[in-house]
């Protein structure tokens, strides 16, 4: 269920957020904890992508595991990170074959061992260039929620006012509102 649809038909909600493990065990063991965490009835679970893509294929694992054998509404991040062409459709494809519906569009963070964040697809360079891409999709428009972030004290790499702020925060919220 999209996370939207649930907000609006239940108060309060909460939800818990996991950072795939690198290793089997602590993979193992973090599908055993969430296994147990899902009779606490979490309005969602939210599965992070790891700096740089580095936890792709774990973030998808673990979010399939949670949505279809847990039964859990699941929110995928997905960054701009480390992208390759074609690979943001692969992934929203994966997911939506999974049932999953909830997608957190963000910039994302440089790769381990980076200090500055650069491109390498050059369509997708900020989180409204997912969520635009998203949204024109007759594939995934319809089908996906997409939840966009923002830094309530302003992003440490800009230069801009926090009114700059809210404009960039706004327009991502404009380019994400649900087809009608």
């Amino acid at each position: 269920m999209k996370l939207t649809d649930k907000i609006l038909s239940s108060s309060p909600f909460y939800t818990f957020e996991f950072f795939p493990p690198r290793s089997e065990q602590g993979f193992d063991n973090l599908v055993s904890r969430i296994s147990r965490l899902s009779h606490l009835n979490p309005t969602a679970v939210s599965i992070t992508w790891g700096a740089g893509g580095s936890t792709r294929d774990r973030s998808i694992e673990l979010a399939r595991l949670t949505q279809e054998v847990h039964g859990i509404d699941t929110i995928l991040h997905l960054t701009c990170t480390n992208l390759e062409p074609g690979t943001v459709d692969d992934v929203l494809l994966i997911a939506k074959e999974h049932g999953i519906q909830n997608i957190l569009a963000l910039r994302g963070d440089p790769p381990r061992g980076q200090e500055y964040w650069m491109p390498t697809d050059p369509r997708f360079v900020h989180g409204i260039d997912l969520v635009k891409h998203i949204r024109s999709s007759p594939q995934f428009s319809s089908h996906f929620c997409v939840g966009v972030a923002a830094y309530p004290d302003g992003h440490p790499d800009s230069q801009e006012t926090a009114d700059e702020e809210l404009d960039h925060l706004k327009a991502k919220i404009d380019a994400g509102q649900s087809p009608s």
